[in-house]
């Protein structure tokens, strides 16, 4: 008698129409290293194979999301779960899952990249404040009560989402950083003549780039061979042109927009710390990309970006000042190798794309 061949766990991946490389997308990069047979529901084949391990037997289910709002979206992925039989689903997107049926819900994990709105944050929250937006709110709380499990991906978001979800089960996961970060260690030259801050991410009030331009004045008397690298495209692009004009450090800042994969490692590489004043974060990527690498980071010691300070490989401030920033920068330099060493340490525990996959079945076990 032939034996019947084993049976693959089979997962259900919900991965919204996210742009490759961002935060989001690059937070389901431990997709390739689950021991199952993943169905990844996409915008794209070239989006859906960024995730995809060619060497496993892996199916890739792609389709457009574009011009679908959450409703319709959540009622074909509704009928995808009525054709094809899946063991899992997982989702960093839980209003997709309205329509999901409760005994499929049972099987879900769900791994929120942050909350629509900040409280304490009311910069960006202005054009929030509108009744589709309540609703979208109310849906993933409701959601929420009857998923398997919540992950969060920093300290921060588990007390959030305990606190505002109280989700049945919930388990601190953390986001995965792509390998190549991992391979490009660094350590500093100490006979560096040059200081190369570099920030990472969106160009809006939020994310505190302004005041990163606002602080090189000072720094530039503390360390006059000074250069700040701006990485990324934003609403405030054009107007942060003008603050560097208008300060006349044009010789000293650059902003270069969004750049390719391999041309935002070279700037890494570059790099001697990763600043950034962000208001709010879940998890801050580019500070974990850093870690990976040996970069230490000086960042705004709040949220999710706290918790970065406390691991032990970035230093932190609290208040827009030049001087609190200068002295943070210096207790970065006073202590680089013992920073960058730690931060490797911490990344190839906490956020190696294998390490979160790890942590990811295990949760997915426990739904059985």
């Amino acid at each position: 008698m032939t034996a019947k061949p084993h049976k693959r766990t089979r997962i259900l991946v919900i991965a919204p129409n996210f742009r490759v490389g961002s935060g989001p997308s690059n937070s389901l990069l431990f997709i390739k290293y689950l021991p199952t047979e993943s169905i990844i529901f996409y915008t794209s084949e070239e989006r859906a194979s960024y995730f995809a391990n060619s060497k496993n037997d892996k199916l890739i289910h792609t389709t457009s999301l574009r011009g679908l709002t959450h409703y319709r979206l959540s009622r074909i992925l509704r009928d995808l779960a009525d054709r094809l039989s899946f063991d899992y689903v997982i989702t960093i997107a839980p209003e997709y899952l309205i329509f999901l049926p409760p005994k499929m819900l049972k099987k879900t994990l769900a791994i929120p990249q942050g909350f629509p709105e900040i409280p304490h944050v009311k910069m960006e929250f202005k054009n929030l404040l509108n009744v589709g937006y309540h609703i979208s709110l109310l849906e993933t709380y409701r959601v929420s009560k009857n998923v398997g499990a919540m992950g969060a991906i920093s300290k921060y978001m588990y007390d959030e989402i305990s606190r505002r979800l109280r989700p049945k089960r919930i388990a601190l996961l953390y986001n995965p950083v792509r390998e190549e970060f991992f391979a490009n260690s660094k350590t500093l030259d100490r006979g560096v003549e040059k200081l190369r801050l570099l920030y990472v991410g969106v160009l809006k009030r939020l994310k505190g780039v302004d005041k990163l331009i606002s602080f090189m004045p000072d720094v530039l008397r503390e360390f006059p061979n000074t250069r700040l690298d701006i990485i990324g495209e934003g609403p405030l692009r054009s107007a942060l042109e003008e603050e560097v004009r208008r300060l006349k450090l044009d010789k000293y800042v650059k902003i270069h927009g969004r750049v390719e994969e391999d041309a935002l490692l070279r700037f890494y590489r570059e790099a001697t710390i990763l600043v950034t004043a962000s208001n709010w974060e879940g998890f801050c990527l580019p500070v974990a990309e850093a870690a990976a690498m040996g970069i230490p980071s000086v960042v705004r010691a709040v949220y999710a970006l706290k918790e970065h300070v406390e691991l032990g490989y970035a230093e932190g401030f609290n208040k827009d000042d030049p001087y609190e920033f200068l002295m943070a920068l210096g207790r970065v330099l006073d202590n680089y190798e013992k920073l960058s060493e730690r931060g490797r340490e911490v990344a190839r525990l906490l956020y190696y794309p294998y390490k979160v996959a790890q942590r990811i079945m295990a949760v997915l076990k426990e739904l059985n």
